[in-house]
């Protein structure tokens, strides 16, 4: 009989980001340094995305998920080795949320 290790199935890939949740507002207007990201679908908006975000906030790593549009246009334009990026999100007077 086969043992699992012996049929050489490759892990899925898995992003745990690590740190405590930080909500926008925390950040909002303060230099933040983007680790890594990862967009998937919402779960609390039907038809969404949900942007992931793996920060370093003063000195700690930080998880901060948004549905924020125009952030997660942005930073899919972003490649991947171009991180660590560190980014100031504004908030426009539309009440949307943008990297500068």
């Amino acid at each position: 009989m086969n043992r699992w290790v012996d049929l050489n199935i490759p892990l899925p890939e898995r992003k745990n980001f690590i740190g405590e949740r930080i909500s926008m507002s925390k950040i909002l207007n303060k230099d933040v340094e983007i680790i890594d990201y990862k967009i998937e679908d919402s779960k609390k908006c039907e038809g969404g995305k949900c942007l992931t975000l793996q920060l370093r906030f003063a000195g700690e790593s930080r998880v901060l998920f948004t549905g924020a549009r125009f952030l997660i246009k942005q930073i899919e334009k972003v490649e991947k080795n171009n991180l660590p990026v560190v980014v100031c999100i504004v908030k426009q007077e539309d009440g949307s949320y943008l990297f500068t």
